[in-house]
């Protein structure tokens, strides 16, 4: 950020932002060792009372010093044991931090792969910094679920006359301008990136054509302070592709499936999350249970990142066949009033004479759709700025 001290644990660092890792927090309010040493304790009251005192704890330090210009909360909205979550939302607690009724305030749910988190849990089993915590991937799933909507019903309960309060759902394979964006602009303009994913990431040079275009709209919307969701920074559909490529019968479900790099869609740009350890070995059964759990997440998610958008832009929708997918994405913004721009190539059979809605803005031309994408993006830019200092 410009204009702040580059150490913001200085004490001049701390007269701007104050992060809390909750975490933390928590385990030198409880004394326990761990998070999973704290989640052991069988009093349901006793871990409930700790949560509630680490948000006072927390309360006295921002009290204690100068008033920061940002305080970051960073915690899991629900903690997971033996398929008991806790603690249950209590408002009181998030209000002790919540500085005045018109305080703006923003909701960012950092989400991985599943079958990432579900890695690092059997790895640190393994290593014995976490005993007792192995979960399926179906109880990944779960666990994030909850936590979505537990954010969901927090931005609610501070939405009010004086601010909306949006929960933005992002994965960690974003690049760091994307939560940079979110967070430092007053009010960021977003948009969803639409693009025929199951048809063309076998052929690797249809993947190196999105991509492209991926890169083209990120660095865009990195220099002039925008937004850019990208479908493929999850891409959990992976482990079911490769469930299916490793089955030598119908029913018969291998003991393990195997997941390489070069399998997931290729980012080829600089994220905030970790480095997954490719190739996984992850149990066939567990891969078959949670299928059906992986569709119905990536239709939400996909539908949760048009909701929080201005447009959708829209690649290729019938690149190598129709991508019943990115046609999907396409309506439903139609159905939400998004702006809709779509590059439709001339060399792209489609399965009607004419399948585009008359509302979707229709390219042929690259040139074209570029320059009427920024066009579009820049004006809201202006729009939003001058909405905020009114």
């Amino acid at each position: 950020m410009n204009g702040c001290p580059p150490d913001f644990t200085s004490a001049e660092g701390r007269k701007v932002i104050r992060y809390f890792k909750f975490d933390d927090e928590l385990l030198a309010e409880s004394k326990a060792a761990d998070i999973p040493s704290f989640l052991e304790n069988p009093s349901y009251q006793v871990k409930t009372r700790a949560i509630e005192e680490t948000f006072r704890r927390i309360r006295r330090e921002l009290n204690a010093g100068p008033k920061p210009k940002y305080i970051f909360l960073d915690i899991h909205l629900s903690f997971t044991k033996r398929s008991e979550f806790i603690p249950p939302i209590n408002f009181s607690n998030y209000d002790e931090l919540v500085q005045s009724i018109a305080s703006p305030i923003k909701v960012i749910t950092l989400i991985d792969d599943a079958f990432h988190v579900w890695d690092v849990i059997r790895k640190r089993e393994a290593e014995r910094s976490l005993v007792n915590t192995k979960l399926r991937l179906r109880e990944i799933l779960s666990w994030r679920s909850v936590e979505l909507l537990q954010a969901e019903t927090i931005a609610k309960r501070f939405t009010n006359e004086h601010r909306n309060v949006t929960n933005y759902e992002v994965s960690v394979r974003h690049p760091f301008y994307v939560l940079h964006n979110l967070v430092f602009s007053p009010s960021p303009v977003c948009s969803y990136l639409s693009f025929a994913i199951t048809n063309t990431r076998k052929v690797k040079s249809c993947m190196k054509e999105i991509n492209k275009f991926r890169h083209m709209m990120h660095n865009h919307a990195e220099e002039m302070g925008l937004v850019m969701f990208d479908p493929v920074t999850i891409d959990e559909l992976v482990v079911v592709s490769c469930l299916k490529e490793q089955m030598k019968a119908p029913n018969q479900v291998p003991d393990f499936v195997r997941v390489d790099k070069a399998k997931r869609w290729p980012l080829e740009l600089r994220d905030l999350g970790e480095r997954v350890a490719f190739p996984l070995e992850i149990p066939g059964d567990e891969i078959r249970e949670v299928e059906p759990d992986i569709y119905n997440n990536i239709r939400a998610r996909d539908y949760k990142l048009i909701d929080t958008s201005v447009s959708t832009i829209a690649y290729r929708p019938y690149f190598l066949g129709r991508s019943a997918g990115s046609n999907e994405e396409i309506r439903y913004s139609i159905s939400e009033s998004k702006k809709v721009f779509v590059f439709d190539s001339p060399s792209d059979k489609k399965d009607s004479s004419s399948p585009f809605d008359p509302t979707v803005i229709l390219h042929q031309d690259r040139k074209g759709f570029y320059k009427a994408v920024k066009h579009f993006l820049s004006d809201r830019k202006v729009k939003a700025a001058r909405m905020k200092s009114t």
